[in-house]
């Protein structure tokens, strides 16, 4: 999506927020989901929008949560 918006590629910008969004919804991250979806609107703005940036941090929040799986799980 950075890159799409660097470009000002409106569509590569919606086809990476459809992406996010479907990986998001595969692995239960709602949040994220819900952020990527809101990116995929009508009218993208694809140069340093504000869902941009939240897709940014929600997506970097998604990770560390999962980062810190293996050490809240309980092991086999």
């Amino acid at each position: 999506m950075q890159q799409a918006a660097r470009q000002g590629d409106a569509e590569g910008c919606r086809r990476s927020a459809h992406a996010l969004a479907g990986t998001a919804a595969s692995i239960g991250a709602q949040a994220l989901e819900r952020v990527a979806r809101l990116a995929l609107g009508p009218d993208p703005r694809p140069t340093g929008q504000p869902e941009l940036e939240e897709v940014q941090r929600i997506l970097h929040a998604t990770l560390q949560a999962l980062r810190a799986l293996p050490e809240t799980c309980p092991r086999p």
